[in-house]
C-alpha cells in the first residue's frame, strides 16, 4: 500500500473522531482538529496534544468562532502541525516510534511474525542478540501495560509529567505487547546501543494485535546495568523538553536515513494492514476508540494549562504590584530619612537671631510655613509692604508677621528701607478691567472678597498704597485690589 493512501485511510480516521467529538458539544466550546496536512504515515507514531506544564512551552489553542468555518479549518490545521504526536500514538497506529536504521544484516526472523533481517553486513542489526537489552525491553513494556508509570521509570527515564499522564490513559486500552523483537546495533558511544523493536500490541477485548515498530537509545550506567534513555524517545525527540547531546541527535538522524530502515518498516506496514483488515475491532480501536478518549484528554488538560496559566499570571501581576509598592514605600522611607537628616543638620548648623524691627518687601514675595522654598504658602506680601520681622536666621531666612500670619521669607527680599513704589495710578482715575479680579475687604489675600469684577467691568482708584494695594471704588462699594493687578490692564 501506498504511503499516500496510508495517509489519506488515517486522515479520513482521525476527521471523523473529530467530527464525532464536535457533534457532541456546543459550537462555542473548545474542539481539537486534523487535517491531510499533519497526519503522517499509518507506520510512524505521530504526535500527541500535549498543552504545556512546567517543562513545557505550551502552544494555546486558538478558539473557534462559530459563524466561521474556515477558522474551524485552518484551527485543525493549527493543530495536527503542532500536535501531530496525539494522533500516530494515539493509534499507535501504527506505531512506528521512528524509522531505524537499518542496515541489512544476515537472514535471521526474530519471534514470529517479526520482520526478517536479510542481505548479510558488518554493521547490520543484531536480532535478539543482547539478553539484557531484551529483558530491559520487555520490562518496559509490561510496566507501560499495566499503566505503572513508577516502574516503567526503573527502565525508562527522565519521563515528564505530562507523558506519564498520557502513558496512563493510553494504557487503559492495551492489554499486553506480545511478539517482542529487538533490532540492535552500536550506539554513538561505547555501551550505547540503537534499538528497534517490533511488537505486537493486543488491545482490551479486541482479538488480533496490531503490529508496530518504536525505537530506543539504551545506554550503559556506571553499574554495568543498561537502561532506556528517554530524553531521545520520539515523544522527547518531537518536544524537545530536555536538553540532548547534538551528537547523539546527529547519530539518531543518521540511523534513521538508512535503507534496511525501509525494510523493516515495509514490512511492519505490511503486518498492520493484514490485522486490520481482518479485525473490524481493531479498526475501531486504533480509529476512533483511543482517538476519542485522548481527544477527551488533551481538551481536559489544555483547559487546565490555560486556568493554570491566566493563575500564574494574575499571581504575577499581583507580586509585581506588591513589589512596586514596597520600592515606592522605601524610596518614600528614604527620602524622609534623608529629609530628617538635612534637617538635622540645618538645624545644628543654623543660627537664630531674636528681633523685632520693620521691614519691607522688596518685591512680591510667598510667605512659608518653614525656611524653605518646597515649603506650603501660608501668605503673600506686595512689593513694598510693611511686614514685622521677629527673628534672622544664618541660612538666608527671616522670620516675618503680618497681620494674623507669621511664615518665613528669604532675606534677600525684605529691606529696612522703605522701596520707592512707581505707580502711574492716580486717585479718580477709571480702569477697564481686561481680566477678572476679586475686589476684598483690606489689604490682604487673606482677607474676605466684596466680589469678583469681571472683564469688560470698570473701576475708579481711590488711593493707592506702599503696601501694593489700591482702594477702588466699584459699583457703589469700596474695596482692594492688588495695585500690580490694575498696573498691567
Amino acid at each position: 500500500m501506498s504511503d499516500d493512501k496510508f495517509e489519506k485511510e488515517l486522515k479520513d480516521a482521525v476527521n471523523e473522531a473529530v467530527e464525532r467529538k464536535e457533534s457532541e458539544k456546543p459550537e462555542e466550546d473548545d474542539l481539537i482538529f486534523v487535517d491531510e496536512e499533519s497526519v503522517k504515515d499509518k507506520s510512524k507514531m505521530a504526535d500527541v496534544n500535549i498543552p504545556e506544564d512546567k517543562n513545557i512551552k505550551r502552544k494555546k489553542t486558538r478558539r473557534r468562532t462559530s459563524d466561521s468555518m474556515e477558522i474551524q479549518k485552518d484551527k485543525a490545521i493549527d493543530f495536527s502541525k503542532k500536535y501531530i504526536h496525539i494522533i500516530g500514538i494515539v493509534a499507535l497506529v501504527v506505531v512506528v516510534a521512528i524509522a531505524a536504521i537499518v542496515v541489512a544484516v544476515r537472514a535471521h526472523r526474530g519471534s514470529d511474525g517479526a520482520p526478517a533481517v536479510t542481505e548479510s553486513s558488518a554493521n547490520g542489526y543484531e536480532v535478539n542478540a543482547h539478553e539484557d537489552i531484551n529483558e530491559l525491553v520487555d520490562n518496559y513494556f509490561k510496566a507501560y501495560a499495566s499503566g505503572d508509570v513508577d516502574t516503567l521509570m526503573k527502565y525508562a527515564y527522565p519521563v515528564t509529567d505530562l507523558e506519564k499522564e498520557y502513558i496512563e490513559i493510553y494504557s487503559e486500552y492495551v492489554e499486553d505487547f506480545e511478539n517482542i523483537t529487538c533490532y540492535t546495533k552500536n550506539g554513538n558511544a561505547e555501551g550505547d546501543y540503537a534499538v528497534s523493536v517490533y511488537t505486537e500490541v493486543k488491545f482490551k477485548d479486541v482479538k488480533t494485535p496490531a503490529p508496530g515498530l518504536y525505537f530506543f537509545y539504551v545506554r550503559t550506567d556506571d553499574n554495568g546495568d543498561v537502561y532506556i534513555d528517554n530524553t531521545y524517545s520520539q515523544y522527547n525527540r518531537t518536544y524537545q523538553e530536555l536538553e540532548q547531546d547534538p551528537e547523539i541527535t546527529a547519530f539518531i538522524g543518521s540511523y534513521e536515513s538508512g535503507s534496511d530502515a525501509a525494510d523493516l518498516l515495509s514490512q511492519t506496514q505490511e503486518n498492520y494492514n493484514e490485522a486490520l483488515e481482518k479485525d473490524g475491532g481493531l479498526k475501531k480501536m486504533v480509529e476512533t476508540t483511543i482517538p476519542d478518549a485522548l481527544a477527551d484528554w488533551s481538551e481536559k488538560v489544555s483547559g487546565e494549562s490555560e486556568q493554570k496559566e491566566e493563575q500564574d499570571q494574575k499571581q504575577e501581576e499581583a507580586q509585581q504590584k506588591e513589589e512596586q509598592q514596597k520600592a515606592e514605600q522605601q524610596k518614600q522611607e528614604e527620602t524622609q530619612k534623608e529629609q530628617q537628616k538635612d534637617d538635622s543638620t540645618d538645624k545644628e548648623k543654623t543660627t537664630t537671631k531674636k528681633v523685632k524691627e520693620t521691614v519691607y518687601a522688596t518685591d512680591n514675595i510667598n510667605i512659608r510655613q518653614k525656611p524653605s522654598t518646597n515649603a506650603a504658602t501660608v501668605g503673600s506680601a506686595m512689593k513694598g509692604a510693611e511686614l514685622t520681622r521677629t527673628a534672622v536666621r544664618s541660612d538666608g531666612w527671616s522670620q516675618v508677621k503680618t497681620g494674623n500670619v507669621t511664615g518665613y521669607v528669604k532675606t534677600e527680599f525684605i529691606s529696612k528701607e522703605k522701596p520707592a513704589v512707581t505707580s502711574s495710578l492716580m486717585p479718580g482715575d477709571t480702569i477697564y478691567l481686561k481680566d477678572t479680579v476679586n475686589v476684598r475687604e483690606s489689604m490682604s489675600e487673606n482677607s474676605s472678597r466684596i466680589g469678583v469684577a469681571y472683564a469688560g467691568e470698570t473701576l475708579t482708584i481711590v488711593q493707592v498704597y506702599d503696601q501694593g494695594w489700591t482702594r477702588v471704588n466699584w459699583n457703589g462699594q469700596v474695596g482692594y485690589v492688588r495695585t500690580d493687578v490694575l498696573q498691567a490692564m
